[in-house]
């Protein structure tokens, strides 16, 4: 205890004075004030610090009470001590209430200064105390309010796990309510997955470590599972004994679903089959995937900093990119067809997808792009778009039509004639000329049309962004005016036309699929009109359409039934007017329409491929009939069948079962003539030419109808082996003594004779025609001069009336 107190005496005697101050010669500052004066002892309450004060009276004061107030009020720490001189008894109850300490008699003051000292130690530790407790009770409220208000899941578990303490972050992650929490296991809602890693929450700490951080997929009291981060260490007494654990949970599910998703939006990236790349605001390319370089045979590293423009083939994409980047300004996202060249230099089309990126201040920050490649949506041969990219280039043109309320025109276009001068030039001039022929076309229209090839010698023109019709027909007047152009490619100069069909969204039709069949009806209507036509569809077509379908399915109900009859049309030698010959033709007798001319129905059996059931019923129809004549009326009797080039160039013409099934009726196969088109002798198929030289080494004859109306070639007529030339009707129609059609049938038949072949005209109708064919050397004569093609029965009538002697003489006719 320090000697260094600071004492203050306050005596009502003097006398007391150097007693006093003598008892107290161990303080380090003792200061005496008589009680007489009020204002000397309120200055001398203000004049410093005492530890302690000393009262000292002559008998029980009556002031007391006042002294020890005026104390209180400057000096509330001082210890207080009464000295008075006469003491009757101890320190009263109401006397200890106004706060004094001690009580000392004069006779006892030996103990004065110890009973200061212990006084004033007693209330310096009394102080530190009440400042320590003070100091532990603000802290104690500072981290409750932390503990309560702390935005992280906290709490505190018992060496069992149960819980001692729950912040709210807690019970409101948990669904729990606190009282409803303390005492409850944690491990009560771990996930069975949490299970599966841990048992009990010791587990989650390592060997001989006091702290822990681990996840943990708990399943609250309501709700869905959630994953969370636990944080924690154990409290330990200061020997190591367990006290509590404590631990901090932070909620990490939507980090894990954001970890998880661009884990997946990472493997999609790197693994999706289709291209994928992203560009900043500026266009310039940031990244790519490995299908990117896949497709376009281009690297990462070469792709980076790029504008996509670098995959470009070169052509023209008809005004698509301000439409593109328009679409992405207005809606954000747009597709579509482009054609692209990959590194290696093959073009592809792609199918594009491109979205905006747009930033947490919706500014564009980046542009991304997913395309699948094909190599069929584009023509090899030209570089056009083909017909699987025809439907969505007018589909963009019809969104933009509606927004604008213009019109969109489609425009069909077929070749006249091309496969005749492709099969006569080959298929390397064929192939200059379609190359020439887009040239043409793509000059003659706008960039912003569409030109694309839909297959063979068919092109589509897609013509948008239409205030009125003249634009259509201006356009149609620069491809007619540039097809009135010869071609010529290299030493062949060839003469062109095109059949053109039109029809227009949204008057004809609003479907893609419908405007273009609605197209190519007007097409095939100005092609049957001889071509170099134009025809705008009407609903008139889309009937004739409908008329046409339902023949098709009544068609094939004739197959099966054998609606079918042949007729039989005389072929008469000019010379003798003998008949040995005839054509077979066939008749569709409908159950409703009656007769229906092969002229109608044969072109719709070709294209839909039922000539070749059709076909086999005639041939083995013919051959019944040919038998039976042979053998009623002349054993040298021959019929002529009509075959289809389809039948020919089509590999299901079972023709070695035609051979057997005649070997089988025991009909020699000289009986029969094929009557084929001249076109069919251009085809240089592997598949053609076995069949004629089947049917010749069986000795079957071979005539050409229709000579001289098609792409005749000498060469071709000196390869096959060709038995008749049939000149057409059209050179016998006009016959007359001095006409060019003379000048035409005279040089077929000269020809034919020198080639070792026998000539039919065809159309006789006159007996001026008959003579002057006859006097031009030609071998036989068929047409209604003679007889019109009959019913088998009355072409056997026909035929017995013309067996008897002189019933065909020139006199007789």
């Amino acid at each position: 205890m320090r000697a260094d107190l600071n004492v203050l005496v306050l005596f009502e005697c003097p006398k007391h004075h150097d007693v006093i101050q003598q008892a107290l010669i161990s303080a380090a500052n003792v200061a005496c004030v008589s009680l007489a004066s009020a204002e000397a002892l309120e200055r001398s309450m203000k004049g410093g610090r005492w530890d302690a004060v000393v009262l000292c009276y002559e008998t029980a004061p009556t002031t007391l009470k006042q002294h020890l107030s005026t104390i209180r009020r400057n000096q509330l720490e001082a210890t207080v001590t009464v000295i008075v001189a006469t003491l009757d008894g101890p320190l009263s109850a109401e006397w200890a209430h106004l706060g004094i300490n001690d009580l000392i008699s004069f006779g006892d003051l030996s103990v004065l200064w110890s009973t200061l000292q212990r006084r004033v130690k007693e209330g310096q530790e009394k102080r530190a105390w009440r400042v320590t407790e003070k100091c532990l009770c603000e802290s104690e409220a500072r981290f409750r309010e932390l503990f309560e208000s702390l935005p992280v899941a906290y709490q505190t578990l018992d060496e069992q796990g149960r819980y001692l303490e729950a912040n709210d972050a807690l019970c409101k992650l948990l669904g729990c309510q606190r009282q409803a929490l303390i005492g409850r296991a944690f491990n009560e809602f771990w996930s069975a997955t949490t299970l599966g890693q841990f048992r009990t929450v010791s587990d989650c700490f390592q060997p001989t470590e006091q702290t822990c951080c681990c996840e943990l997929e708990l399943q609250p009291e309501t709700g869905s599972l959630i994953t969370v981060l636990l944080e924690g260490y154990i409290q330990q007494d200061t020997k190591g004994r367990f006290v509590r654990a404590h631990f901090l949970m932070h909620d990490i599910s939507a980090r894990k679903q954001a970890e998880e998703r661009l884990r997946l939006g990472a493997s999609v990236f790197a693994n999706s089959r289709e291209g994928i790349l992203i560009t900043d605001a500026n266009r310039r390319i940031v990244d790519v995937n490995p299908a990117f370089t896949k497709i376009t045979g281009y690297s990462r590293a070469e792709a980076l900093g790029q504008n996509p423009k670098f995959l470009s083939a070169g052509y023209k994409h008809s005004g698509k990119a301000a439409g593109m980047w328009r679409d992405l300004d207005e809606h954000g996202f747009w597709q579509g067809q482009l054609l692209n060249r990959t590194k290696g230099g093959k073009v592809y089309s792609e199918l594009l997808s491109i979205s905006v990126i747009k930033d947490a201040a919706q500014n564009i920050s980046h542009y991304m792009g997913v395309f699948s490649a094909s190599t069929n949506s584009y023509d090899a041969l030209t570089g056009l778009p083909n017909r699987n990219v025809f439907h969505d280039r007018l589909l963009q043109e019809i969104k933009h039509a509606q927004r604008t309320h213009e019109k969109v025109a489609v425009i069909c276009l077929g070749l006249d004639r091309f496969k005749e001068i492709n099969e006569v030039l080959g298929h390397g001039t064929g192939d200059q000329l379609i190359q020439e022929v887009v040239h043409r076309l793509q000059s003659s229209i706008r960039e912003v049309d569409t030109l694309l090839r839909l297959g063979g010698d068919e092109f589509a023109i897609i013509l948008g962004r239409l205030h009125d019709h003249t634009i259509v027909e201006r356009g149609v007047q620069a491809i007619q005016a540039r097809f009135s152009e010869n071609f010529h490619l290299g030493n062949d100069v060839v003469s062109l036309s095109s059949s053109i069909g039109i029809t227009f969204y949204p008057d004809d039709a609003c479907a893609t699929d419908e405007l273009l069949k609605h197209a190519a009806q007007a097409m095939y209507i100005a092609k049957e009109m001889g071509g170099n036509h134009v025809r705008y569809y009407t609903a008139a077509m889309q009937d004739a359409a409908m008329v046409r379908k339902r023949l098709v399915d009544d068609l094939r109900n004739a197959v099966v039934q054998k609606q079918f009859v042949l007729h039989y049309q005389p072929i008469v030698s000019l010379k003798t007017g003998a008949i040995y010959k005839a054509e077979s033709l066939i008749r569709w007798l409908h159950p409703s329409q009656g007769f229906i001319s092969p002229a109608v129905f044969v072109p719709i059996a070709e294209k839909t491929g039922l000539i070749i059931q059709i076909g086999d019923w005639v041939f083995k129809e013919a051959a019944r009939q040919i038998k039976h004549w042979r053998e009623k009326y002349h054993s040298s009797f021959q019929l002529s069948i009509n075959i289809s080039p389809i039948q020919f160039q089509n590999g299901d013409m079972n023709h070695v079962g035609w051979l057997n099934y005649l070997r089988n009726l025991g009909v020699p196969a000289h009986s029969i003539v094929l009557e084929i088109t001249e076109g069919l002798l251009l085809d240089k198929s592997v598949v053609v030419s076995e069949k004629f030289i089947d049917f010749h080494g069986e000795g079957m004859q071979v005539a050409i109808d229709d000579f001289g109306t098609g792409y005749s070639s000498l060469s071709y007529l000196k390869t096959f082996e060709i038995d008749y030339l049939k000149i057409d009707q059209s050179f016998v129609r006009n016959l007359t003594h001095d006409s060019h059609d003379m000048i035409v049938c005279e040089a077929i038949v000269g020809m034919a004779h020198k080639l070792g072949m026998k000539v039919i005209a065809e159309g006789i109708e006159t007996p001026e025609q008959r003579d002057l064919l006859a006097a031009a050397g030609c071998d036989y004569g068929q047409g209604y001069l003679f007889a019109r093609p009959l019913p088998a029965m009355e072409f056997e009538q026909f035929l017995a009336g013309s067996l008897q002697p002189g019933c065909f003489s020139k006199n007789n006719i």
